[in-house]
């Protein structure tokens, strides 16, 4: 699999699971990792169609859909 700067999966996750457990969001989800991207002088891709249609899930949802995404490769 092809290196990408920018921290981990477990570092976002990481960060939105010291929130209470009713602000988990795939907004925050979204948050993480473009903290994670900063701090790796990286740029945030605001610009994704992806970013939208995370941004409005639940928890579980993210969940299921970062798994469907990481299965695909």
């Amino acid at each position: 699999m092809q290196y990408v700067a920018g921290g981990t999966l477990a570092d976002c996750i990481k960060q939105v699971r010291e929130l209470p457990r009713e602000k988990w969001t795939g907004g925050r989800v979204l948050e993480s990792i473009d903290h994670c991207l900063v701090d790796a002088n990286q740029t945030v891709p605001e610009l994704s169609s992806i970013r939208a249609h995370v941004r409005e899930m639940e928890w579980a949802e993210v969940v299921a859909w970062i798994g469907i995404q990481l299965a695909g490769f």
